[in-house]
């Protein structure tokens, strides 16, 4: 079994005990544990390249995995995210149940539109395009999971052990990357840095928190 098989496996694996921690810390805490724009682009991603855009099996049963630990993530949201979101921005529930499904029919546009252009960076390889636009996703949504603890200020919905299985979620596909594997652009090396940044500061937070507890 080649290196770049067993990173991609390991990166799998490690998101999807992310998710199934994120989903056992919300039922918990009775909170929503994944920020609600990474969610939406999450879900979107994950059904354009399970089902529009189809590269191979193994990366098809992937991404199948994850949209459904996502569809139960996203239930989560559905059941304790109005409370927050109608505290914080006086939302009614219809106007709540707009923002989502416009931001999900707005997100899933976005990625069945992007391989296209970003596709020409990579000579039409729908793979490596699907490997770009996550990369700015994630970097989306580390800044987002940092951003929830500092308004959250507590760790309702978030744990140590979900920053850290994100981090390496990320990290042992950012690999072939970095150890040149796979084809990359400065830009696609900036974006990978840029997560690895944020993912340990959120590590870091997380930690201090929990000793100064």
């Amino acid at each position: 079994m080649s290196v770049d098989i067993i990173l991609q496996g390991l990166s799998g694996l490690f998101w999807i005990i992310t998710y199934i921690l994120i989903i056992n810390k919300s039922v918990k805490d009775k909170t929503y544990g994944m920020p609600f724009l990474a969610m939406c682009l999450n879900l979107s991603w994950e059904f354009v390249f399970a089902f529009i855009y189809k590269t191979d099996i193994f990366h098809q049963i992937v991404c199948l995995i994850w949209y459904v630990l996502d569809l139960i993530i996203a239930c989560t949201f559905f059941k304790y995210g109005y409370k927050d979101f109608n505290k914080k921005y006086s939302l009614n529930k219809i106007s709540f149940l707009v923002l989502i499904v416009f931001t999900l029919i707005s997100s899933s546009i976005f990625m069945i539109l992007a391989p296209l252009d970003f596709g020409i960076l990579f000579d039409g390889d729908i793979l490596q395009a699907a490997g770009f636009i996550a990369y700015f996703q994630n970097l989306l949504m580390s800044i987002l999971f940092v951003l929830m603890f500092l308004e959250k200020r507590n760790l309702k919905g978030q744990s140590i052990f979900i920053a850290i299985f994100k981090w390496l979620g990320t990290l042992s596909v950012s690999i072939m990357n970095l150890s040149g594997m796979v084809s990359s652009n400065p830009t696609e090396l900036f974006i990978i840095f840029l997560i690895q940044v944020f993912d340990i500061l959120y590590i870091y937070l997380l930690l201090k928190f929990c000793r100064n507890k």
